[in-house]
């Protein structure tokens, strides 16, 4: 699909971009073996964060996983994200997000292997390192930071995805300097709204969503005094303002059955449509006397 996300080798990723490969490189093995810190995705969705150690090898970014937490993460969800060892001097960086998945190249995983142990001059393979298994790390996106000492107020960085297509393109393209801010992003029927929107336009978004509150409460209102004028058709309702229930009340004589909470009519008279206009009452400031007593009204009238 156009404008889809790839996720390229480190061959690939060297092709695309030589000079940020090899700043990788030097920050990866600045210790003299590789160390990173690699992120998996739990089965919970949650991040788990540990150290590890990738190997470059024949153009592929490969690492030697042992049974563990990190590589079930990775068999069921491939995605990760790598970054180097804080640096001595400075606090360069170098930053890496793709998807992960098995070696089921032999001579890549027997090459990787081979280096693994050459790196740290091991003669042979120590006891279980066959239990582990070689992932190979393909790149989506990086970044690149350049600092002058720790401290530094001003870092350089070089933000770069991987586009579908931009294999071998040479144009850099996908290089985003992280200085600058995103736009909003717009989707069929959906705005992000609040995305580097301006102080005048969110003071205007504000006061449109106050006053659609205060629509809402008008209508809260308007349907309350109906409610009151026709009686409820349940044992109880639950009060918005205090979260107190508020259950029916006990039964009475027959003539306090068509109690109604508009007080515009005798306990004993029967209430008809015709003769409550309630809802041409203004707004009250409190619960009508029936609500703030604590009580619904027990049946619904006579006319229903």
């Amino acid at each position: 699909m156009p404008g889809m996300m790839a996720n390229l080798s480190w061959s690939e990723f060297g092709r695309e971009r030589p000079d940020l490969a090899e700043a990788g490189r030097g920050l990866l093995y600045q210790f003299g073996v590789g160390l990173a810190f690699l992120s998996t995705v739990r089965g919970d969705g949650g991040p788990r964060l540990h150290p590890m150690c990738p190997v470059l090898v024949d153009g592929a970014l490969v690492a030697h996983i042992i049974p563990s937490a990190k590589r079930d993460d990775l068999h069921r969800d491939g995605r990760y994200a790598m970054h180097s060892f804080p640096s001595e001097g400075n606090e360069d960086a170098f930053y890496l997000t793709g998807r992960a998945g098995l070696v089921g190249d032999e001579a890549l995983a027997r090459a990787a292997a081979a280096q693994f142990l050459a790196e740290r001059g091991l003669d042979g393979e120590p006891p279980g390192f066959g239990d582990g298994e070689f992932f190979e790390f393909r790149l989506g996106r990086c970044l690149l930071t350049r600092t002058d000492g720790h401290g530094d107020w001003n870092p350089r960085h070089t933000v770069w995805a991987a586009a579908a297509g931009s294999v071998n393109g040479g144009s850099h393209r996908g290089e985003v300097p992280c200085i600058r801010a995103r736009a909003p992003r717009v989707r069929a029927g959906r705005v992000r709204m609040w995305e580097n929107m301006g102080i005048s336009a969110a003071a205007n978004s504000a006061v449109d969503v106050t006053e659609a509150t205060r629509q809402l409460e008008q209508a809260a209102h308007d349907a309350r005094v109906a409610f009151d004028c026709i009686g409820p058709s349940t044992a109880s309702d639950a009060s918005s303002s205090t979260g107190r229930i508020r259950t029916r009340s006990p039964p009475g004589p027959p003539s306090t059955q068509r109690r109604t909470s508009c007080g515009r009519h005798s306990p004993t008279a029967r209430a008809s449509p015709a003769s409550c206009n309630c809802a041409a009452r203004p707004k009250p400031a409190q619960s009508s006397p029936a609500r703030s007593a604590g009580y619904a009204d027990s049946v619904t009238p006579a006319w229903r």
